[in-house]
């Protein structure tokens, strides 16, 4: 789900591009599948995967650190992708008006 985000490319070069809104998806998707995790039980009422802590046991909330840096991460990157793209047109039109004039 997080490599789709990233068009399952590994590397990253100058002129790649990533899709803001599927990152921004991503991060929802991360949400979603750390309720389900706090969340589902079995028949027995008892939790399917433990992702917080066994009861009776000092509440442990490494994962929920964890995934919510992997949820921050995701969100930085689409707000970044999504101002690259207002910088690019910035650039272009400060490089057409630096044309009007002459070098010294």
């Amino acid at each position: 789900m997080i490599m789709a985000s990233y068009n399952h490319q590994h590397e990253f070069h100058l002129f790649n591009k990533v899709d803001e809104q599927k990152l921004y998806n991503s991060a929802r998707n991360i949400e979603v599948a750390a309720w389900l995790l706090a969340q589902r039980k079995d028949n027995n009422n008892q939790a399917l995967i433990l992702s917080d802590s066994v009861a009776g046991e000092q509440r442990n909330i490494s994962y929920q650190r964890i995934i919510g840096k992997m949820i921050a991460t995701q969100d930085n990157l689409a707000k970044v992708v999504s101002r690259q793209r207002g910088r690019v047109i910035k650039a272009v039109v400060l490089q057409v008006a630096s044309m009007a004039f002459l070098p010294i």
